[in-house]
């Protein structure tokens, strides 16, 4: 039984809440994404490409990109003393010429990307404790917790692409000086680093909301089916009854110990159609509805064999999906 002090309809309003405050605004966001990222790369294409400390800083006259004689030589560093044409920049002068490509402002930017990561992080826990209060769930539903729980929105693909790009310094050089001084972000990089994280939060937090409301919708559903059902009335001894259809059975004063099996099969096809909800894609959600029609077309015309065969080789890309019904199908193979 569903924990009753879990507001379901709250947990969706929250959920919808987060989708017009920040997943919204944060594909928004890729629009400036972008313009910075052409302008961070139109930057780097002026830098040293390397990441030794004190060439990490290093950037081509007027920020324009060195010809092929005008490479800077990773080999001999500064040892010589500065490279011709090469000039060290501050932070502040590249952030300053990303600026005025991109015509945005950095730091609003950086700060509208930590925004957007701590609305996740206050999402999740906020529904992790909502969702506390959940027994021990079975199946499909206890995926979707796992992965409600185990959802992350921290930095780890921006730290890759940092990793990457760090990865590219030399590792022989005659400036020992450098080669010995540790590695350095050229500010560029973190920069094209930003939409990296950026996309996984945004991506992860959609994910989020979609298998929130997944689970949701199979609460609901449990709580459906946990609720009494109305008890027949007791037959009056000199009643007249009239029965009809097909497996028609009347017990009086004895246990019906008898299965209707026309019914479990209904039930079952019933229950496959109510599952294929969980196919986010309009046009494979027909799909895979008509694939069901057909095999209790197939059941109904004494052809199970074959269509039960067709219709796990053309659904098998949900078998999360059909795999709890696999058993109640492989019983009707037994008619």
């Amino acid at each position: 039984m569903i924990n009753p002090a879990i507001n379901l309809d709250a947990l969706s309003a929250t959920l919808e809440r987060f989708q017009e405050e920040v997943c919204d605004p944060a594909d928004e966001l890729g629009g400036k994404a972008s313009l910075v990222n052409d302008a961070a790369r139109e930057v780097g294409e002026s830098w040293s490409r390397s990441c030794l400390s004190t060439h990490a800083n290093l950037y081509f006259r007027g920020f324009c990109p060195p010809a092929t004689h005008q490479q800077f030589n990773t080999e001999w560093g500064l040892r010589m003393g500065p490279q011709a044409g090469w000039v060290e920049r501050r932070v502040e002068e590249v952030e300053a010429q990303i600026e005025k490509l991109s015509g945005v402002q950095l730091k609003d930017y950086a700060d509208s990307v930590k925004k957007l990561s701590n609305h996740a992080d206050e999402l999740h826990s906020l529904l992790l404790v909502e969702l506390a209060g959940l027994p021990t769930l079975q199946g499909q539903s206890a995926v979707l917790l796992s992965n409600i729980e185990s959802m992350k929105f921290d930095k780890a693909q921006q730290t890759q692409y940092i990793q990457a790009v760090l990865q590219t310094a030399p590792s022989v050089s005659r400036d020992l000086t450098a080669l010995t001084s540790g590695l350095r972000v050229p500010t560029h990089a973190f920069y094209e680093s930003l939409d990296y994280w950026r996309e996984s939060v945004l991506r992860n937090a959609k994910t989020l909301i979609r298998d929130v409301h997944k689970l949701l919708k199979r609460i609901n559903m449990d709580r459906e089916d946990a609720k009494p059902r109305p008890q027949s009335a007791t037959i009056p001894s000199s009643q007249v009854i009239n029965v009809q259809g097909p497996n028609s059975r009347v017990s009086i004063n004895s246990e019906d110990r008898s299965v209707n099996i026309i019914n479990m099969n209904a039930k079952a096809f019933a229950d496959l159609r109510a599952a294929a909800d969980e196919i986010s894609e309009p046009a494979e959600r027909r799909q895979f509805l008509a694939e069901v029609d057909l095999l209790e077309e197939a059941h109904q015309k004494g052809n199970f064999l074959a269509g039960y065969q067709r219709f796990i080789s053309q659904v098998a890309d949900y078998m999360t999906i059909v795999g709890p019904f696999i058993p109640a199908l492989t019983k009707m193979l037994g008619g």
